[in-house]
């Protein structure tokens, strides 16, 4: 189940899950939305971004419980969750993934994204930027 979460418990449960998913502490700018994947109110995963425009989201970050990672979680994750930013009125969907992430990529390719472009950080870390056309099927 994907649950949508306030204001308030993004800025309450967001850093600690973000913690407990990359095992280093949330950037210091919260994101405005976070979806959670949650059965029998156990978290397994999130999405977590920004409304790009009216049209786009910028996922921002995408994460899973290490103890419950798998290729095939992973991708009902994005799957559920792109169904959910559909109903919520955006039309594509944005983000990016440093580019030594295969594992990553890999799943997000199999979740229906395409490879769109790629950026130079400032600090020389190299990112695939990915979109998905949420019109067509997710």
């Amino acid at each position: 189940m994907i649950k949508q979460l306030n204001h308030i418990e993004i800025s309450l449960y967001y850093p600690k899950l973000y913690q407990a998913c990359f095992g280093k502490p949330a950037p210091k700018s919260l994101p405005s939305i976070v979806l959670i994947s949650e059965d029998e109110n156990r978290v397994y995963g999130f999405s977590a971004g920004f409304a790009f425009n009216d049209e786009t989201m910028y996922i921002n970050s995408t994460g899973m419980i290490p103890q419950h990672r798998t290729k095939k979680r992973a991708a009902r994750l994005n799957k559920q969750c792109n169904q959910v930013y559909k109903q919520m009125g955006f039309k594509h969907l944005m983000g990016h993934i440093e580019n030594t992430n295969k594992r990553t990529i890999f799943i997000a390719l199999l979740s229906g994204y395409l490879i769109t472009g790629f950026r130079v950080a400032s600090d020389g870390k190299q990112y695939v930027i990915i979109t998905q056309n949420l019109a067509k099927k997710c």
